[in-house]
């Protein structure tokens, strides 16, 4: 006779014999030069309050407050936004993400503490990567909304100094959503003054993604678990 208890075996025995033949953890490493959305650019770059950018080919994720002078002037408040090609996981699901990022350039004035906000992104990923010019629901967009985790960062160190941002449950959850598509994250510098600014000149890289995978539990062994809760439910009704 079958019961809950048997059925609960039976699933445990096949997830093990399951995990024996799985590879287990994994890691998937991406970055922004992947899957191009612009031809000329990385899937990285920023939105400003103050500055229209000339040309989708600043590939800059510059994050914060400028004032200066010149021909062109990144005068403004801006946020920054990253772009990944998710692929298809094949059986496995995603338990862990980092964002990874080089310092680049910060100004003159920066505390040698800041508060960065990363979030999630609704723009279509096309539209966000072709960052000339300005709009305003993009800026709005990439730096506001389901908060994916704020750091506290020290800003010391060299414009190679990496920095890497672990991602929370929302969105490692959209992550897992977005597998074979396009997935976006946007930045706020949220303890700017008006006068700080991070990750700007030449950046030493893509911006890059790093994933730590598991394989999911075959479908068999959710049946024989979805089984047993239900002969368990049964029981105490009965």
């Amino acid at each position: 006779m079958f019961t809950a208890s048997r059925y609960l075996t039976m699933a445990a025995v096949l997830l093990v014999s399951a995990s024996g033949r799985a590879h287990g953890v994994g890691v998937v490493l991406l970055d922004t030069s992947q899957a191009p959305l612009e031809f000329t650019s990385w899937n990285q770059g920023w939105w400003s309050t103050g500055t229209s950018n000339p040309s989708t080919r600043n590939s800059s994720p510059f994050l914060g407050t400028y004032f200066g002078q010149g021909t062109f002037s990144l005068n403004g408040t801006h946020r920054d936004f990253f772009t990944f090609r998710i692929p298809q996981l094949q059986g496995n699901r995603v338990i862990a993400a980092s964002l990874l990022q080089h310092r680049g350039v910060v100004s003159d004035t920066i505390e040698s503490e800041e508060t960065i906000g990363l979030f999630d992104v609704t723009t279509d990923p096309a539209v966000l990567n072709h960052n000339e010019g300005s709009n305003p629901s993009v800026y709005a967009d990439i730096g506001t909304g389901i908060s994916y985790g704020e750091f506290l960062i020290e800003t010391s160190g060299t414009t190679e100094t990496l920095y890497e941002f672990a991602l929370n449950a929302a969105a490692i959850a959209d992550i897992n959503a977005a597998t074979g598509n396009y997935f976006s994250v946007g930045g706020n510098l949220l303890s700017d003054d008006g006068h700080d600014f991070i990750f700007g000149g030449a950046i030493h890289g893509p911006a890059e993604l790093r994933l730590t995978i598991v394989p999911e539990p075959p479908a068999i062994v959710i049946a024989f678990v979805l089984i047993a809760i239900r002969f368990q439910s049964l029981k105490h009704c009965n």
